[in-house]
């Protein structure tokens, strides 16, 4: 299978409504900014500095998450080759 044939097969999968529904943000990353928002109001309201260290801050101020990564490796052993959708969540709120 060639390139093009796999962007095309992942394309004609992705595209279908019934299994996924396009989103105008990422929620991931709309929950993350609101957690931050959250953390930063109370460490300035002096709600955190008593509880937690900055270290301890640091740790559960998230950030750097990305959009889950779609891929679908090809199943070659197949007589028609379909590809096997596999959406990671790597690195996510």
């Amino acid at each position: 299978m060639n390139r093009e044939d796999y962007d095309k097969k992942n394309f004609k999968i992705i595209e279908d409504p019934k299994k996924f529904k396009p989103v105008d943000k990422h929620p991931t990353l709309q929950r993350e900014a609101k957690l931050k928002r959250t953390l930063r109001k109370l460490r300035k309201n002096g709600h955190l500095s008593n509880d937690l260290s900055d270290d301890e801050h640091r740790k559960i101020y998230h950030k750097g998450s990305l959009p889950a990564r779609i891929y679908g490796p090809p199943k070659m052993h197949k007589v028609r080759i379909y590809l096997h959708i596999i959406i990671s969540p790597s690195k996510i709120f």
